[in-house]
Parts: structure tokens; sequence; C-alpha cells
């Protein structure tokens, strides 16, 4: 039996805008998720930059994958872009456990969720 955990993460604070927060043992804000405030950046600069970078191939598949479950002109919140990364990521997921896993062999499940880091 297999099990696939699916779960991006966002941060959102008691208090201030999502996407920020105080963590234990860390000085000062950090953020949550790192990738996707990245590229949220450059969707609100309309500088979207969808070219494979071989530097950074996670960067560069994520964003790919992303804009393609955004509607064309689209500029999502950081809580909608978590949404269609948690989509993505979903079928992704259940695209490589089908081609992957023998039913008749063995079984799989996918647990998916938001990871929502709060204080």
């Amino acid at each position: 039996r297999y099990v696939f955990w699916v779960a991006p993460h966002i941060a959102v604070p008691m208090s201030g805008e999502e996407g920020t927060i105080y963590r234990d043992g860390r000085e000062g804000i950090s953020h949550a998720c790192g990738a996707l405030l990245a590229l949220l950046g450059e969707i609100k600069r309309g500088k979207l930059n969808l070219q494979l970078d071989n530097d950074d191939l996670e960067q560069s598949l994520l964003k790919q994958h992303i804009v393609s479950h955004l509607a064309y002109g689209q500029v999502p919140s950081l809580v909608q872009l978590t949404y269609a990364a948690y989509e993505c990521i979903r079928s992704e997921v259940h695209r490589v456990a089908r081609a992957s896993v023998n039913p008749s062999q063995c079984e799989y499940v996918v647990v998916a969720g938001i990871q929502v880091h709060g204080a």
C-alpha cells in the first residue's frame, strides 16, 4: 500500500497580511509559501517568466503548472494561488500514482489538504 501526502502551505496570521508570520526559532517575519509569493510577485508586476530555468527547475515547473490553472489575465490572491497549487499537486500525484501503481497488486490513497501556519 502507498500513501501520498499533498499539502501546499500558506501563512495566515491573526493580524497582518497572508503569507507572513512569526515562527518560533526565527528572527523577524518569515514567509509561506515563498515559492508562491515569488510567483505572485511576478504575476502582479506583469513580468511572468515561464521559460525553463536550469538553475531552478522546481520553481520553473511550479510556475508552468500553476499558471495553467489560472484564467488568462487573472491576478489571484495568495489564497487563490495556494488553492491552484493544491489542485496542480493533487492532480499530478494522482496521475503519477495511476501510472506507477498496479491496482491488482496494491492500493494507494492520496491524503490532500492545505497546511496553514497561523499565530
